[in-house]
């Protein structure tokens, strides 16, 4: 055998015959381009049935690759998309595209019911054709804004949809790309057909179909998870917590962290470089004074910029806040999938926030006028149909979400979300967290963050939002 290092990519084929191929050489001394001579798309699916279905060798299935455009989904149905973790995804954008007013879904059961779909109509023709309304006069506002700068078509477009976007309900159509393996794909579709979700279920189906054209045995055996549909509804339906409603609006508190951040993080640099158990250095670590640690650290990061990723002892430390905050700004933070986020259902009791370029415009009115129309609404829906109900449920309202992180994806976090380019609704979330860490992990924080390097969130408020409504 030719000892000579070989890298080459496996050409013409089929995704399932590709993940045999590699799942071969575990046993196989042949090359893989031999490997793949002797492989037939018949001969690969007969081995996924015995040792990925029937021994679960699920591993196997993560080398076949489905790439799957989905187009007119209901931005809540994306919500529900990409909460699978292990998997790519790029989506319309409402900073860069305006959103036509008639492309929203419309749930089956409201569509059944003429009184619910008059008022669900009512309700999401009032807030697109607010939506429309304002981007003409927003767009002036935004250019009176910028006189005298430099800017360009993009720029200007994307302060004036910042403002807009929070009008658009959850029921719009959007379209995105999803890139998965066919374990992503088995355990999404399942996830999907037992979200209870009409528009989600009839989804899975369709994608099922699709992927079953490149993966027909690695995904067929997705269905329906009654285990998975108790998670979803059993518990929230029959253990409901009657929880009086938090008048406090504070976007951001800490309610777990690591109290020995410092020690864990220099006892795990340290440890990599040793032969010694971990438990041993942590306790020798105790007698060391901070500013050992502190200089520990400093000597590590003396070269680092703030391009390069923090080393994984980072992540041994983590940190969890409840969020409130506007649903737009939450819908950006869903894709920071590093993480673990548990959010509550859409809905309205939360308030919603405006823009100050709404009052800036003289649409404020008009603004509350069709939120309020959409509220009504959306409880006399919810009635009978809960689910769909949130299908009305603005950018503009607030949400609760826990999110737990470890260190280094807050570092890294805090830089993308927090970035002056970014919209603000985000950049005042991002903000308001790194000022909590800050008071947790003084010393740490301090090595990354200057004092005055990003805008604090009371100025972002201050520059960008009219009120808490």
């Amino acid at each position: 055998m030719n000892n000579k290092r070989r890298i080459y990519c496996l050409n013409g084929l089929s995704e399932e015959t590709l993940a045999v191929c590699f799942a071969k050489c575990s046993r196989s001394g042949e090359t893989f381009d031999v490997i793949a001579k002797e492989l037939s798309d018949e001969k690969s699916g007969k081995f996924h049935e015995k040792w990925v279905v029937g021994y679960g060798h699920s591993s196997v299935a993560e080398h076949a690759v489905v790439r799957l455009a989905m187009e007119n989904v209901s931005l809540l149905a994306v919500e529900w998309i990409q909460d699978n973790r292990l998997a790519s995804y790029t989506e319309k954008s409402s900073r860069y595209q305006i959103y036509d007013k008639n492309r929203y879904v419309i749930p089956e059961d409201v569509k059944r019911d003429k009184r619910a779909l008059k008022l669900y109509k009512n309700a999401a023709d009032g807030l697109l054709g607010a939506y429309h309304e304002m981007i003409e006069p927003l767009n002036c506002q935004c250019l009176k804004q910028l006189s005298g700068q430099e800017y360009s078509e993009a720029k200007i477009k994307g302060m004036c949809m910042d403002q807009a976007r929070f009008l658009l309900p959850a029921g719009m159509m959007a379209n995105l790309g999803m890139t998965a393996n066919a374990r992503v794909w088995e355990y999404a579709i399942s996830k999907w057909l037992s979200s209870g979700i009409d528009e989600v279920i009839d989804m899975a189906k369709e994608v099922k179909k699709e992927v079953e054209k490149s993966c027909p045995v690695l995904v067929k055996y997705a269905a329906e998870n009654k285990y998975l549909k108790d998670i979803y509804f059993q518990q929230i339906t029959n253990h409901k917590l009657q929880i009086t409603k938090n008048k406090n609006k504070k976007p951001v508190r800490v309610v777990d962290w690591d109290r020995d951040a410092l020690d864990k993080i220099v006892a795990s640099l340290i440890y990599k470089k040793s032969f010694g158990e971990y438990k041993k250095i942590e306790r020798k670590l105790k007698a060391k004074s901070k500013k050992y640690k502190i200089d520990v650290l400093k000597k590590l990061l003396k070269n680092r910029t703030e391009h390069d990723r923090l080393p994984r002892d980072f992540e041994h430390i983590y940190i969890s806040f409840d969020v409130l905050c506007d649903q737009g700004a939450y819908y950006d933070f869903k894709r920071n999938r590093m993480m673990t986020q548990i959010r509550q259902d859409l809905g309205v009791e939360n308030g919603y926030m405006m823009p100050k370029m709404i009052k800036e415009i003289g649409m404020d009115k008009k603004y509350n006028e069709v939120i309020k129309k959409a509220e009504e609404a959306y409880f006399e829906i919810r009635k009978k149909y809960p689910i769909s109900a949130q299908y009305l449920v603005t950018k503009a309202h607030n949400r609760r979400f826990l999110m737990k992180m470890n260190l280094r994806e807050l570092f890294y976090f805090v830089r993308l979300r927090a970035r002056k380019a970014g919209n603000f609704a985000y950049r005042r979330i991002a903000m308001a967290i790194l000022e909590e860490a800050k008071k947790k992990y003084p010393e740490i924080m301090k090595l990354f963050f200057e004092e005055k390097e990003l805008d604090s969130r009371g100025s972002i408020e201050k520059e960008y939002f009219y009120k808490f409504v």
